[in-house]
């Protein structure tokens, strides 16, 4: 290794390590206030950390209900026990399990282009989309059960396609992982149906020799989630979902009731609009949950890695090899099977929140390509990391600058700074103030 690659990969190792603990810095500020779901999920885990029970008086529940229909999860409710018990009950504390799972994804990211593409220098730029990445930077700083999603799916596939040591052991532990992605939010089970057989097949093909390993893996993850098909099968657990449903009645209803058209109709809409360039490239989710609404989802480096992907399909055709171009179609149908259930919704598309298992494949084929465009071209390295440097120093001041104050509504920051709730404010998510000031108790 020359001193030029030697720098320049210090330099990326460096912007990877900053970003990723910058996950962990001043979550009580940016987002601000604490936002109702957030509240009421945290509220459903201090009380199960004090009682054994949640809420409703449910012991040791797989899931439990919270707001909106939906249901906190098993691996919010039991790892958020497990880290309160250690970190307290701030509101810091839930945001940084929320971090502590984004840091992991960012090396998660790292491990699992390691696996597929069994080349540091990939694993090294997909690393560095993912830390930079706003759509996984926006959604490790929110308490809730999606923001594990990146995290347990990029571990799971990394541990069962990574070769060497503990082969079997690593096997067993990537199917749980998978399965905890499943569990952690609805939409992440369309993803990983659409991807995992796909996945399957080309390392079967692929690795003759870790077809036992993979075996391990699928038989450990089909009995993990066998409880939640059995969960799935209950109209009142997939009430939300039915409501929200493209192919749902309440949609339908306007429309003159079911039809293919109908459905078809809006879900290339719906795919549309989550992949249209506004969105994408400069102005993001309009939900300031879900984006600071400053940047796109992507960041820059993974529009520059788009701009060369087309470049090198002109200019490099015949140095790309067959299995180069079988990982980045692998990639890239994950990356459409994670934006396809918020297409298959039709409450506020584009919708980065539920497309957010789409985010880690985005960081894989960025990296893929732009370690491509290294080998043509050496001197661009140079200038994608000053690229990168200047949009870390932009998104950096903007997240902490601008983003706290324009987003205070979508947090209820003024509710939660005074303290004087309303008398629309749920009380589930105000049980989580008064559990944590100890004016009640769950025991």
């Amino acid at each position: 290794m020359t001193r030029y690659e030697r720098f320049t990969s210090g330099a990326i190792l460096m912007l990877i390590t900053a970003m990723t603990l910058l996950r962990f810095v001043g979550l009580e500020k940016s987002p601000p206030g604490f936002y109702l779901d957030e509240a009421a999920i945290s509220a459903q885990v201090t009380c199960l950390r004090q009682s054994g029970h949640d809420l409703y008086g449910d012991r040791w529940p797989l899931f439990t209900a919270v707001l909106g229909g939906g249901y906190a999860t098993p691996p919010y409710l039991y790892g958020g026990l497990l880290w309160t018990s250690i970190f307290g009950d701030s509101i810091g504390s839930f945001r940084g399990f929320a971090a502590f799972h984004g840091a992991l994804a960012v090396l998660g990211i790292f491990a699992l282009a390691f696996a597929l593409f069994r080349r540091r220098d990939v694993a090294l730029w997909a690393a560095l989309c993912a830390s930079l990445s706003p759509w996984l930077f926006q959604f490790s700083r929110v308490a809730w059960d999606p923001a594990l999603v990146p995290c347990y799916l990029v571990w799971g596939l990394a541990l069962a396609l990574l070769e060497g040591r503990w082969r079997l052991t690593r096997s067993v532990a990537g199917g749980l992982l998978l399965a905890l992605a499943c569990y952690a939010y609805p939409p992440t089970r369309v993803q990983m149906a659409l991807i995992l057989p796909i996945f399957a097949l080309w390392f079967w093909c692929r690795c003759p020799d870790s077809r036992k390993p993979l075996l391990f893996t699928a038989l450990v993850f089909a009995g993990s989630v066998t409880p939640l098909i059995g969960r799935m099968l209950s109209p009142e657990f997939q009430a939300r979902a039915a409501v929200l449903s493209i192919a749902g009645e309440e949609y339908l209803r306007p429309l003159g009731g079911f039809s293919w058209t109908a459905v078809l109709s809006a879900f290339f809409e719906n795919m549309a609009l989550n992949l249209s360039p506004g969105y994408l490239f400069w102005s993001g989710d309009a939900n300031l949950r879900h984006a600071t609404g400053s940047w796109g989802q992507w960041s820059p480096l993974e529009i520059a890695a788009l701009a060369l992907a087309v470049v090198l399909l002109v200019v490099g055709r015949r140095q790309k090899s067959r299995e180069e171009l079988v990982l980045w179609g692998l990639c890239l149908w994950a990356y459409l099977a994670g934006v396809i259930p918020a297409a298959l919704t039709w409450e506020s598309n584009p919708h980065a929140l539920r497309s957010l298992g789409a985010a880690p494949f985005l960081a894989l084929v960025a990296g893929g390509v732009l370690a491509k465009a290294e080998e043509h071209w050496l001197w661009i390295k140079s200038l994608l990391l000053v690229g990168a440097v200047v949009f870390v120093a932009a998104f950096v001041g903007t997240y902490f600058g601008s983003y706290p104050e324009k987003s205070r509504a979508w947090f209820d920051a003024d509710v939660v700074e005074s303290g004087h709730f309303e008398a629309g404010y749920p009380e589930l998510a105000l049980k989580f103030f008064t559990l944590r000031q100890g004016t009640e108790s769950c025991q």
